[in-house]
């Protein structure tokens, strides 16, 4: 399976630091007033406007490092794929779509099996199926031990 991000980890955090500026305005902007009103010294308002931007961004860079990629997020050579998480659950996009369900049981092909519907708490209509049975045993030799988890 392939993953397809519409921004890069770069971009993301670009725009976490950027808004340092904006939020460092505000504190800027109330210590111009409190400079005019106390009659303090105006260099002041870049010490609060830096001040700012730096308790912004040392935290960001120290607790959240958002420029530091998981390990398992990198990759995604190790996950499981569509069917492998199917045999783990009742659900799935085929029967909690109605459509898809009501679809299926108006095909004019014989052969055809009808979709039976995933209701929460109603598991048990679905184990009785024999075509979980396989699923189930699927997902037996897929288990943590077996070479990976869901």
């Amino acid at each position: 399976t392939r993953r397809s991000f519409f921004t890069t980890n770069r971009i993301d955090a670009d725009a976490l630091f950027l808004w340092a500026f904006p939020l460092s305005m505000v504190l800027a902007a109330s210590c111009f007033w409190a400079a005019r009103l106390r009659n303090w010294t105006m260099l002041t308002v870049p010490a609060a406007f830096m001040a700012g931007v730096a308790l912004y961004v040392l935290p960001l860079l120290l607790l959240v490092q958002p420029l530091s990629f998981c390990k398992d997020e990198a990759t995604a050579y190790n996950r499981p794929d569509y069917k492998d998480v199917c045999a783990r659950r009742f659900y799935n996009w085929h029967n909690c779509n109605p459509i898809k369900v009501l679809l299926s049981h108006c095909v004019d092909d014989p052969d055809a099996k009808p979709i039976t519907p995933f209701f929460v708490g109603k598991e048990y209509l679905l184990a009785k199926d024999p075509s979980w049975k396989a699923s189930i045993e699927r997902a037996r030799n897929f288990g943590p031990g077996n070479g990976g988890t869901i």
